[in-house]
């Protein structure tokens, strides 16, 4: 015991001994705050369940909004710290009230909550908000995060058009709806700083959108005719169609896109079956892959005329109906819609482009700003009709006999195991000269793939619909059509978009599925008018946090 002592003693002075050190010091006391906390309703009409909070503290802090509905409790936090705050407060569902607790937190963590509780009550959806019937619900099995889609709108016979934004939680409820009158396209992204980026007015307008609904930024093409909001930045492109998404930060560009330009060919071929059937001249549009910055700089672009055969066609690709509105002339009132890309992405192993080209019913990976055949990688697809030295970029598909082509797809996505997943719709199910099946068995799936890009091999991995649907053909979207992987649990978000009853009025569906055999709904959407009156339609649709 006495060893001890002395070692304490010992230890002790010479702690005592070593010079006083100065300790920062940590200011303990919590932000005042000065003025408010009050609350009004969001003073733009198209994004009515919003509210905006505002109030002022003594010192830089960031505010905690905790949320409670009748049934429902959540919480939203401020990004960075500022002394006057103005916070657009979101999820609130509709026809409810809600109760506020607004708290100050500074860097330091001291937290000061305002003795007043905030009471809000938001309005009813309208009358003509998208008709969503709710078939499936299982918030345990889902991916965390809200359902965001663009479901678009047509009236039969002649009336008003229209598209509506909606987040969706994980029971199918709205949290959040922008109303735009004008039939919108596209997707609905939740950028990292909370905004949105959306198509408006029509596929050819993408704006960054705050969450109360106001514009803060637009691009659009040199050719757009017709409204776009001031300050629009035009780009030095002759459209902008199907794709238009952020980069991440450290990519030297903002923005992947898609834009198009026309050339005029000769000895074009004139019918999809007969080769030897030809026209003197054709103006044919092809796609441009766009990477732009935020200021509409084009930091580069690849021309997918310059890579692929102009002259390969498949279904669909002599009708113009697409594209004449933008190209067509006196001597060419039909023009030639030959690729019709629909999507683009960067894989991140390589910075290579990965393209969806509808009416080349492939999937093409190339090279960033090549020129020339040797820029194509591999191509996914049918192999009728490619030539070489096309032919030789073929993927071989190896592996479990059960295996099949897309066809007219849309949206590739890569996996974080690198396979490739897809939504193939499955317009036709073959090349021409071969005679497709009658329309009512055609089939849409969503697909995985996985890919030996070293062998030139592919095997299907995984697929979620198909033929067995027939002939109840409950799983068809004509056009439209998406498939995300999920990063947490492995589902897989499917965009049904483009579908047609029974009355051929159309409608669409967003189904989660699990990525098992066999894959298993656990949440599903249908936006469908039983009355007739309205087509609707969903591009694609994003999971996203709140």
């Amino acid at each position: 015991m006495k060893r001890i002592v002395t070692a304490l003693l010992l230890l002790s002075g010479a702690l005592l001994a070593q010079p006083l050190r100065k300790v920062p010091y940590r200011d303990i006391r919590p932000p005042d705050i000065l003025e408010g906390p009050t609350i009004q309703a969001n003073p733009n009409p198209r994004v009515p369940l919003a509210a905006i909070i505002r109030l002022k503290t003594d010192e830089p802090a960031r505010v905690r909004l905790d949320i409670a509905g009748p049934v429902k409790r959540w919480s939203q936090v401020e990004k960075g710290f500022r002394t006057d705050h103005v916070i657009a407060v979101i999820a609130m569902r509709p026809a409810r009230r809600h109760a506020i607790r607004v708290t100050a937190i500074d860097p330091a963590g001291n937290a000061r909550t305002a003795r007043t509780i905030l009471v809000h009550s938001t309005p009813a959806l309208p009358p003509d908000f998208p008709p969503l019937r709710i078939v499936t619900s299982n918030p345990p099995a889902m991916e965390p995060g809200a359902i965001g889609f663009a479901a678009n709108f047509t009236t039969i016979g002649g009336g008003p058009n229209g598209s509506w934004k909606i987040l969706l939680d994980r029971d199918g409820e709205v949290l959040w709806y922008f109303h735009d009158p004008t039939t919108g396209g596209g997707t609905l992204e939740r950028l990292e700083n909370g905004n949105f980026l959306m198509g408006l007015g029509g596929w050819e307008l993408a704006a960054e959108v705050d969450p109360l609904g106001n514009v803060v930024m637009a691009w659009a093409p040199e050719k757009l005719v017709g409204d776009r909001p001031p300050g629009t930045i035009l780009l030095a492109t002759d459209t902008l169609h199907h794709e238009f998404f952020a980069l991440p930060d450290e990519h030297p560009a903002d923005f992947l896109a898609l834009g198009s330009e026309a050339r005029v060919y000769s000895g074009y071929p004139a019918d999809e079956a007969d080769p030897r059937i030809l026209s003197p001249r054709a103006k044919v549009i092809g796609d441009i892959v766009l990477e732009l910055r935020r200021d509409g700089t084009i930091l580069r672009e690849t021309r997918l005329l310059d890579l692929l055969d102009p002259y390969r066609i498949c279904y669909d690709g002599l009708n113009g109906a697409f594209w004449n509105p933008v190209y067509q002339t006196p001597e060419f009132p039909s023009v030639r819609d030959w690729s019709h890309a629909n999507a683009v992405i960067i894989d991140p192993s390589d910075g290579n482009y990965i393209v969806s080209l509808r009416h080349q019913d492939a999937i093409v990976k190339i090279v960033p700003g090549a020129t020339g055949p040797d820029g194509v990688v591999w191509i996914l697809g049918d192999p009728d009709r490619w030539r070489s030295p096309w032919k030789e970029k073929l993927l071989t598909p190896v592996g479990p006999a059960a295996f099949e082509w897309p066809f007219h797809q849309h949206a590739p996505e890569l996996k974080p195991n690198g396979n490739l997943i897809l939504f193939d719709n499955g317009n036709y199910r073959v090349v021409p000269p071969r005679t497709p099946a009658p329309s009512d068995t055609w089939y849409s799936r969503a697909v995985e793939y996985t890919i030996d890009e070293a062998n030139g091999t592919l095997t299907q991995a995984w697929a979620f619909g198909g033929p067995f649907d027939v002939p109840q053909n409950d799983f068809y979207s004509r056009f439209l059509g998406d498939a995300d992987p999920l990063r947490l649990t492995g589902n897989v978000l499917v965009t049904d978009g483009g579908k047609s009853n029974a009355q051929g009025v159309g409608f669409a569906r967003v189904v989660e599925v699990t990525a098992t055999e066999p894959p298993i709904p656990v949440f599903e959407v249908v936006i469908e008018d039983l009355s007739g009156q309205r087509n609707w339609t969903v591009y694609r649709s994003e999971k996203s946090g709140q």
